[in-house]
């Protein structure tokens, strides 16, 4: 299992006390999903949503804010632009010019983000034979 918890404040639905959300993202035998939770220290009102993913992106921006992004970069031999392509609309769909567009940012710059989404993408890459280098945040 390989998750990520991020916080984010906003207000009880019972009785407007701040609370402080716990955002957890995780890949659970390859399954991913986000869950959302708070317990009010005011009232003891508690809730708790979640779901498979894709994660709402306030989700992603909690984790984000608590967590330095994971970085994935090519490296070596990439093989065919087409296996990147495929990998790419693959995971994040879209149309080929957004995938081609992913591919070249990818290989000039690497990319960003989640450990969760990263992990993801290294999966993917390694399944299609195109070598990648990854690295997490300190602490990770």
């Amino acid at each position: 299992m390989i998750f990520q918890v991020g916080t984010l404040q906003s207000t009880c639905d019972k009785c407007g006390a701040t609370v402080t959300f716990t955002a957890t993202e995780a890949l659970i035998y390859d399954r991913h999903r986000w869950d959302l939770e708070y317990a009010c220290s005011s009232c003891g009102n508690a809730q708790h949503t979640g779901g498979p993913a894709p994660l709402p992106q306030y989700i992603r921006d909690a984790i984000l804010a608590s967590n330095p992004p994971s970085r994935i970069s090519l490296s070596g031999e990439t093989g065919s632009g087409a296996v990147l392509l495929k990998v790419l609309r693959s995971l994040n769909g879209g149309s080929i010019a957004e995938a081609k567009a992913a591919a070249e940012e990818m290989r000039e710059n690497g990319r960003g983000g989640t450990k969760v989404e990263i992990t993801i993408l290294k999966k993917a890459l390694d399944a299609a034979g195109v070598d990648s280098i990854v690295s997490h945040s300190e602490g990770d």
